[in-house]
């Protein structure tokens, strides 16, 4: 599968010739939503670089859930969806279970899933509408810079408290240190 981004250009001249010169965006130019902490864009080049983001860790892990995860899950979550990608590939995936995909706002473009995908509308800071131990498989990605740090103590124990006893919170993160890491992070930390 290829992804192309499409990218804004202007034509300038430069010493008698036309040149093409990437527009830079300003943050007027982007889509922020009010009145919540989240701090990242919600707009379409947004969705495209999440896009992109998701396929280019595919292609480094080779799977989608680092958690081992098997054909018996059946409640699995996405908290902060974005553009959903994530959620819709893990219902294709594990047909037989139902996979939400829950985010603030539906995304600009929505995909359509299989049966089993849902997207949910949610805001993750007044709580997750879901009854305690709800789900086996918990997944949340690429936060670090999109939540306040005051914020995450409330976020973690949301995350569990919807993830059943013997299940999995999984949380991808960038950065340079890791605890308490499993076999698909090690193998990350190497090719890093």
């Amino acid at each position: 599968m290829h992804l192309r981004l499409r990218q804004k250009y202007n034509r300038k001249r430069i010493d008698g010739k036309t040149a093409l010169v990437r527009k830079q965006l300003r943050e007027e130019d982007r889509r922020y939503l009010q009145g919540v902490t989240y701090v990242l864009p919600k707009d379409l080049p947004e969705q495209s670089r999440l896009d992109f983001q998701h396929y280019l860790l595919y292609a480094v892990l080779g799977t989608h859930a680092a958690a081992p995860v098997g054909e018996s899950v059946r409640h699995i979550l996405d908290v902060a969806t974005g553009t959903g990608r994530w959620a819709y590939e893990m219902a294709r995936t594990f047909p037989n279970a139902q996979v939400i995909g829950l985010d603030m706002e539906e995304p600009i473009s929505p995909i359509g899933g299989p049966d089993n995908y849902t997207f949910l509308q949610g805001n993750l800071f007044a709580g997750l509408p879901f009854a305690d131990q709800t789900f086996e498989y918990v997944h949340q990605r690429f936060l670090v810079l999109a939540l306040p740090a005051k914020q995450w103590p409330f976020v973690l124990s949301e995350l569990v408290r919807v993830t059943r006893s013997g299940g999995y919170v999984e949380l991808v993160e960038g950065g340079g240190t890791f605890l308490h890491i499993g076999p698909a992070t090690t193998q990350l930390k190497q090719w890093w």
